[in-house]
């Protein structure tokens, strides 16, 4: 549970990183060389996400929740909105799974099953 919730942390850490490496690119004189880091950087960190999610749930995660996508172009990767929508989507079922698991250790160690103390 604890790796599941800190994903966000990760996440909010890589989003700030990219934020500071695109002021970087921002300076950068307009033209194709900025139109290509922009492009790299955005890819680098969609990347990582990735591999941040693929930690948590299993490698080849978003590639198997995307597999039209990446069947239909090798080089595909999801945009941010595409990895919100997955976590958004998992995020209450991961939370019904801690809540089934929360309740069935309450009742296992529970004092009843082990008897009232007095």
């Amino acid at each position: 549970a604890e790796r599941y919730f800190s994903i966000l942390n990760n996440l909010s850490k890589l989003s700030e990183e990219a934020k500071g490496q695109a002021k970087k690119v921002d300076s950068m004189e307009e033209g194709l060389d900025k139109n290509m880091s922009i492009a790299r950087l955005h890819v680098e960190t969609i990347e990582k996400c990735i591999q941040e999610i693929d930690g948590i749930f299993g490698e080849g995660c978003i590639r198997g929740v995307y597999r039209e996508c990446y069947e239909l172009n090798a080089d595909f990767v999801p945009d941010e909105e595409m990895l919100i929508n997955f976590l958004e989507n998992i995020m209450p079922i991961m939370g019904e799974l801690f809540n089934e698991r929360f309740e069935a250790h309450r009742k296992k160690y529970s004092v009843k099953r082990r008897g009232k103390r007095e």
